[in-house]
C-alpha cells in the first residue's frame, strides 16, 4: 500500500512525506445561486459526476421554490420595490416544447406545443424531484454578498447571505456558479420633459404613468385607454396583443434603425419612432410627431447585473463601457454584456483561477433547457479537470477574435451582449459540447513501467510495524497492541491502560449512557471537558436526544432550558445545532423528519459522538486523532485523482 502511494506522488514529482495526511479541504466545495432552468442544469450536472460524491455542493435561492423566472409572483407591489419575476397570467412560451425540454427528459403528454408558465414550472420542479437533487438545495436563501480571498492560483468564495429565518450566514467555496437568470432589474429609460407630463391629467381623466412590463400582470387595466409600448421585443410583442383588442388605441415605439434580432410589431398597433422627449400635453418623437396618450409601458429589457457579486467588488458595473480592457484585471458589465468572458460562461480575469467563476443562462436568443444542459457539461468538466482549457491569455484571445467575427457580421458584440445571432444557437450548443469530445487523449503509464517504478520504492518493516501499532491503539485493540509490541519489539505510544478507558467511555456512548461517559472522561482526565467547550456541548446535546429516545419530553424540555439554552447564547454554532436538535419533536413518530433532522436518531450519531469523545482524548495523550493508514488510503485518493488529470495508469 505504501509503496503505490509513493509511485503516485513520484509520478506527480511530489515528494511524500512521512504519515502526511491530505488537507480536508481537498473535496471541492461549490455554490450555485440560482433554481431556474440553469441553476437546475448545472446541479444536476455535478452530482452526476462520479468523482462528486465528497464534493460540498450546495444551490441558494432567494424564493420559496424551483422555478426561477416561471414562478409566479402574481401580486408585486407598486415601484419602485422590483417584482421577483416579471411572469403574468396570460403567458405562454413562445418556444415549443421540443425545443425546450432537457435532454433526454420529455414534457408529460397532452402539454401544449407552446406551453403555458404553470406547465413549464411544474416541469421543473419534477426534472428536481426525478433527479433526486432537490436534497442539495436551500430556498429563502438570499445571497447578498461574494468576495474573492485568494489570486489568480488558488484561494475560495466568501459567500455571505441571509438563511430562511433572516439570519446572517456566512460560507466558504471553491467555486461559484451564478445562475440567476437575466430577467430582474428593470432597463428603465429617462426622456427629458417626462417628470412634466407625468404631473398633468391626460383627457381621459386617467393617471398618466410610465411603468415597465416588469410589472405588467394583465390587459384589463388598459382598457378604453391609449397606450404607447417602448420596444418591440418578445415581452412588447406579447404584451401588445394581449392589450389591442381592448385598449382604445395601441402604439409601439421602435428603434430608428432595424434590429435584425427583432421581429415585426403586433397586428393592430401603429408604429412609432424612438420618443425624443416629453412636453406637458404630449409625447414627441424624433420624426417631430405628437402623440397624447394615458400611460406607457416600458417593454425595454433588462439590465444585466449581478448585485452580489457587485457587492463583493467581483463585478463592476460601467454602461459606456465598450472594450475589454476597459477596467484591467476585473469583470466588468455594461449591462448588456458581462465581459470577459470565455463562450459566455468562465470568468477571465485574472483575480482568481479560469474555473473560479462560470455563469450558467446568460445567452438568450436560444432554447434555454438544452443550453443550460451544454453550458453545464462545459463548466462542469473544466471545474472537474483545471488543465482541460486553454492559459487564460489564449482564451482572451479567443475571445476578442469571436467579438471581431460578429462585427464583421454587423453586430456590435457589447450591445448585443449576450443575445446570439439569428441561426447560431445550434452551433453554440453543439461547440461546447464537441470541445469536451475532442480533447486528446492522456498519454498511458504501461503495466511494466507502473510495476518497475513500484518495487523500486523501498519500505522498512519499521515504518510498517509503526503503522500497525497506530492502527492498534487508535482503535482500541488493547490485546491485540500489547502482544504486537512484544513481537514486533516495539515501544507504544501510549499507556496501555488508557486504550481501555477510551473503550469503557466508547462503549457508554454507543449505548446512549452520556452521564456515565461524562464521568469515566472526567476520571480519566478533566482537562479534557474543561478546555473543550465545544466537546462538552456536544456531549450535553446527546443527552438531549437520548430523553427525547427515550421519550422522556419533559426531561427533555427541561435539559434543554437549563444546561442548552444558556450556551446556545453564547455561541451561533451551538444555538443552531440545539435548533436542529429541538426540531426531532415536531417529527416525534411520524416518520417525516428531513434527512438533517432524523440523523439524529440514527445509531451513527452516537458513533460520531463516540468517535468525537476518543479524538479528544488522543489529543490529549499527544497521540494522533486518525489513523495514519487511513490517512495513507486518503493520500492514495487524493494522488490518483491527480495522477488521473494527467495520464492513464493502472488502477487499483
Amino acid at each position: 500500500m505504501v509503496n503505490i502511494v509513493q509511485v503516485v506522488f513520484s509520478l506527480l514529482g511530489i515528494c511524500l512525506p512521512t504519515y502526511i495526511t491530505p488537507d480536508s479541504n481537498e473535496a471541492k466545495s461549490i455554490a450555485i445561486i440560482g433554481a431556474g432552468s440553469a441553476g437546475l442544469a448545472m446541479l444536476k450536472t455535478i452530482v452526476d459526476l462520479p468523482e462528486s460524491t465528497n464534493w460540498n455542493v450546495v444551490l441558494f435561492d432567494e424564493r420559496e421554490d424551483i422555478g426561477g423566472v416561471w414562478l409566479p409572483h402574481p401580486h408585486p407591489g407598486p415601484p419602485p420595490a422590483v417584482p421577483d419575476t416579471p411572469l403574468y397570467p396570460l403567458l405562454r412560451t413562445n418556444t415549443p416544447v421540443p425545443s425546450m425540454s432537457y435532454p433526454k427528459f420529455p414534457f408529460t403528454t397532452g402539454i401544449h406545443l407552446y406551453p403555458s408558465h404553470k406547465d413549464i414550472q411544474a416541469y421543473h420542479v419534477r426534472f428536481a424531484e426525478h433527479h433526486n437533487i432537490t436534497q442539495f438545495m436551500r430556498f429563502r436563501h438570499k445571497v447578498l454578498k461574494t468576495s474573492w480571498n485568494g489570486d489568480e492560483k488558488a484561494g475560495h468564495w466568501d459567500v455571505t447571505y441571509r438563511d430562511a429565518l433572516g439570519r446572517l450566514r456566512h460560507g466558504t467555496f471553491n467555486h461559484l456558479v451564478v445562475a440567476t437568470g437575466n430577467n430582474h432589474i428593470p432597463r428603465i429609460p429617462l426622456w427629458p420633459g417626462q417628470d412634466n407630463w407625468l404631473s398633468n391629467s391626460s383627457n381621459s381623466g386617467f393617471k398618466r404613468e410610465i411603468l415597465h412590463t416588469v410589472w405588467y400582470r394583465g390587459p384589463h387595466r388598459y382598457a378604453g385607454l391609449r397606450v404607447l409600448i417602448v420596444g418591440a421585443g418578445s415581452s412588447g410583442r406579447d404584451i401588445g396583443s394581449q392589450i389591442v383588442p381592448l385598449a382604445a388605441k395601441l402604439y409601439v415605439s421602435v428603434r430608428h434603425d432595424p434590429d435584425p434580432l427583432v421581429g415585426p410589431i403586433v397586428d393592430g398597433a401603429i408604429p412609432k419612432p424612438d420618443i425624443s422627449h416629453f412636453t406637458g400635453d404630449g409625447v414627441v418623437f424624433s420624426d417631430g410627431s405628437i402623440l397624447n396618450v394615458d400611460v406607457i409601458l416600458l417593454a425595454t429589457g433588462y439590465e444585466i447585473r449581478k448585485p452580489f457579486l457587485e457587492e463583493g467588488n467581483v463585478l463592476i458595473t460601467d454602461y459606456q463601457a465598450r472594450f475589454n480592457n476597459a477596467h484591467p484585471h476585473k469583470l466588468v458589465t455594461n449591462t448588456r454584456y458581462i465581459f470577459p468572458l470565455h463562450r459566455h460562461i468562465f470568468s477571465l480575469s485574472p483575480s482568481y483561477p479560469v474555473n473560479a467563476l462560470a455563469f450558467i443562462g446568460l445567452p438568450s436568443a436560444i432554447a434555454n433547457c438544452p443550453s443550460d444542459i451544454a453550458q453545464s457539461l462545459f463548466a462542469a468538466h473544466a471545474i472537474l479537470n483545471s488543465t482541460l482549457l486553454p492559459s487564460r491569455d489564449e482564451l482572451l484571445q479567443d475571445l476578442a477574435e469571436r467579438e471581431d467575427v460578429l462585427r464583421k457580421a454587423g453586430y456590435d458584440p457589447y450591445n448585443i451582449g449576450h443575445r446570439l445571432p439569428t441561426n447560431t444557437s445550434s452551433d453554440y450548443q453543439d461547440e461546447l459540447v464537441d470541445f469536451l469530445k475532442d480533447k486528446p487523449p492522456k498519454p498511458t503509464i504501461e503495466r511494466g513501467e507502473w510495476d518497475r517504478r513500484l518495487h523500486e520504492v523501498q519500505v522498512t518493516k519499521n515504518d510498517l510495524n509503526r503503522l500497525i501499532m497506530d492502527y492498534l491503539v487508535i482503535e482500541g485493540y488493547k490485546a491485540a497492541a500489547e502482544e504486537f509490541s512484544q513481537e514486533a519489539d516495539i515501544a507504544p505510544p501510549v499507556d496501555f491502560e488508557s486504550i481501555e478507558s477510551r473503550m469503557s467511555i466508547r462503549e457508554a456512548l454507543q449505548r446512549g449512557d452520556i452521564e456515565d461517559a461524562i464521568t469515566r472522561v472526567n476520571d480519566l482526565n478533566p482537562e479534557i471537558l474543561d478546555t473543550n467547550p465545544a466537546l462538552y456541548f456536544h456531549l450535553q446535546q446527546q443527552k438531549l436526544i437520548e430523553y427525547i429516545r427515550q421519550g422522556r419530553i419533559g426531561d427533555a424540555l427541561q435539559f434543554a432550558q437549563s444546561e442548552l439554552a444558556p450556551r446556545g447564547e453564547e455561541s451561533p454554532e451551538f444555538l443552531s445545532e440545539l435548533e436542529r436538535t429541538m426540531a426531532l419533536l415536531a417529527f416525534e413518530g411520524s416518520g417525516m423528519a428531513p434527512a438533517s433532522i432524523a440523523e439524529l436518531m440514527s445509531p451513527g450519531q452516537r458513533m460520531k459522538m463516540a468517535g468525537e469523545v476518543n479524538g479528544a482524548i488522543l489529543e490529549s495523550l499527544s497521540q494522533g486523532k486518525e489513523v495514519k493508514l487511513a490517512g495513507l488510503l486518503k493520500l492514495l485518493g487524493w494522488g490518483e485523482e491527480l495522477l488521473g488529470e494527467k495520464t492513464e495508469f493502472p488502477q487499483m
